[in-house]
């Protein structure tokens, strides 16, 4: 994290997290409470967990959230009547040809 969220997190530790399915539009809103650790054994057992997966970069912080509510995260496209396949077809057309240029395929 930025060294500009730390510090907004340590004057603020109010936190949402939310993690969205770029396809389907749907998701979900975590909100919570953060707390940063930055050294001691739940840090360094962190830091380990990572490493075992085999991450490589230097970890200065560790924000855990202490998640207070949870909701369902939907994009206002389905108030329209879209079905999910509809939302999935349009936005991966919408993302193949960024994709195809990056990568020089025509296809996927």
């Amino acid at each position: 994290m930025l060294a500009g969220t730390i510090a907004n997190l340590r004057h603020n530790p109010v936190l949402e997290i939310n993690v969205v399915d770029s396809l389907s539009r749907k998701g979900y809103r975590f909100k919570g409470t953060a707390t940063i650790l930055r050294e001691g054994r739940q840090f360094d057992e962190i830091i380990e967990f990572y490493r075992r997966r085999g991450s490589t970069t230097v970890k200065h912080h560790i924000v855990l959230l202490k998640i207070e509510r949870a909701d369902p995260l939907i994009s206002p496209v389905y108030d329209m009547g879209r079905s999910e396949m509809q939302v999935s077809v349009r936005w991966r057309r919408y993302w193949e040809k960024p994709w195809d240029d990056r990568t020089g395929s025509d296809t996927l």
